[in-house]
């Protein structure tokens, strides 16, 4: 049932659903929104009427209180006919016109746009859709970003971080148009955290965040997603771009969501987008309770431990891990069996909490061999070395290793054959990696 509920809330235009599950003579009704569900008590149908009072009156109350989101609409006339031929769009598909709001309250933007693919999560559906969309009053294409996003008083909302990067210059970020919440109404926003306080729940006092519509425009449109990049060089070339990016912007806040769905590539370059769940570097406290990020490209070191501080570190090793998802998808030339290559993405990206597996990979590199990109030798090297790379921050020297580490220093300290010999010495290297991680440089040059 929550796959069928996360389903339509991703391709239907809803602030909330109405689900029903019959057993024999019982049923329930659920209220599901974007956090959370309400669901009724056992509601003996045959001798209870609740039932069909619900039915009677849900078909005669309004249409934003069933759960329709009346701020989408079908768009007519000249100017639906405009936007049809300059998103290039065929007659067979459907299109819909909204109004984005702005967070100062000055004029909205209106825009008309097809329906955007959604991929639905569980067990909560945030569902974030995007989308390239025509400005109706500007007569130009930009980039749409619907989602539901935390509405509470010590989150900053996205378009207000975009308006601190661009004020600032950070480069490989866009300029963000307008943004804000969808109208003020309560259907806008979830509901279910109110419930929580309710004498008749059953789970009193649960935690559930507060969550409301919100939406974003962004300057440009012609840009295609991470995945769809036309060869390796151009998908070394976004990571590497985002990661400049990013670096510029590192004073100002970490992103803590790197992942191929928040690079775009534009003109050839890579551009880092969604930055809701970023945190300032002004706020001296974390901005949720737990870790954030895209489970499959999370850092080991979050993944073990869901409590500890997301760091711009964690970010980077989200590079990697990036790097290697994508293209082993992509990059089909293998010498690996199919059987042994989806297996090895489904332990590495799928894996339970823990890490264990992500570590694995990094520790033993058993399955990082010349062999997996065939015709690709440059990505092999990159992958290889960014692995050899993070495997620092998680090899641990046994007291031995130290002391034959120390040993060796000591012994050929005035030696021109120093350096060659710590070279294999895997504490030194460690000592290496660690150096290398302070900052972005030595990352963003190995994608250079």
């Amino acid at each position: 049932m929550g796959v069928y509920v996360t389903t339509q809330l991703a391709s239907q235009f809803c602030t909330n659903v109405f689900s029903m599950f019959v057993l024999c003579h019982t049923a329930h009704i659920s209220q599901w929104d974007r956090e959370s569900a309400i669901v009724t008590k056992l509601i003996l149908y045959n001798s209870n009427s609740s039932l069909a009072k619900f039915f009677s009156q849900l078909m005669h109350t309004l249409p934003e209180l069933r759960g329709i989101d009346t701020t989408v609409i079908h768009p007519t006339g000249d100017k639906a006919a405009c936007a049809r031929e300059r998103l290039g769009l065929g007659l067979d598909i459907p299109m819909f016109k909204t109004s984005v709001p702005t967070e100062g309250g000055s004029q909205s933007l209106m825009i008309i746009f097809a329906k955007p693919s959604a991929h639905p999560s569980l067990p909560a559906c945030h569902v974030t859709c995007a989308c390239p969309a025509y400005d109706v009053f500007g007569d130009w294409l930009v980039f749409f970003k619907d989602s539901w996003h935390i509405a509470t008083d010590d989150i900053t909302s996205e378009g207000k971080i975009y308006a601190d990067l661009n004020m600032n210059g950070v480069s490989f970020v866009l300029m963000c148009l307008t943004s804000g919440d969808v109208e003020c109404r309560d259907e806008q926003k979830t509901q279910t955290q109110q419930c929580s306080w309710s004498p008749w729940a059953c789970q009193k006092k649960l935690h559930i965040l507060p969550h409301s519509h919100y939406q974003l425009i962004l300057d440009i449109m012609g840009i295609i997603s991470l995945m769809e990049f036309s060869s390796s060089k151009e998908l070394v070339q976004a990571i590497h771009d985002a990661l400049l990016g990013y670096k510029r912007c590192l004073l100002l806040g970490i992103h803590r969501d790197v992942s191929p769905g928040n690079i775009i590539i534009f003109n050839a370059h890579g551009y880092l987008i969604d930055w809701d769940l970023a945190k300032l570097i002004r706020l001296p406290y974390p901005r949720h309770a737990t870790c954030t990020g895209t489970w499959q490209f999370m850092s080991t070191h979050l993944m073990e431990d869901v409590g500890v501080h997301h760091i711009f570190l964690d970010d980077l090793e989200s590079s990697f891990w990036m790097l290697l998802w994508t293209a082993l998808l992509m990059f089909s030339q293998s010498k690996l069996d199919t059987k042994s290559l989806v297996s090895f993405i489904k332990r590495t990206f799928k894996s339970s909490p823990g890490g264990e597996e992500k570590c694995s990979v990094l520790m033993s590199q058993t399955k990082l061999t010349p062999n997996l990109f065939l015709d690709c030798s440059a990505l092999y090297l990159l992958v290889k070395e960014l692995a050899d790379l993070f495997k620092g921050i998680y090899y641990m020297p046994s007291p031995d290793e130290l002391a034959v580490y120390k040993a060796l220093k000591s012994k050929f300290q005035n030696s021109p054959d120093l350096p060659r010999i710590l070279q294999v010495n895997n504490v030194h290297l460690q000592v290496e990696s660690l150096e290398r991680l302070k900052n972005h440089k030595y990352v963003i040059s190995c994608f250079s």
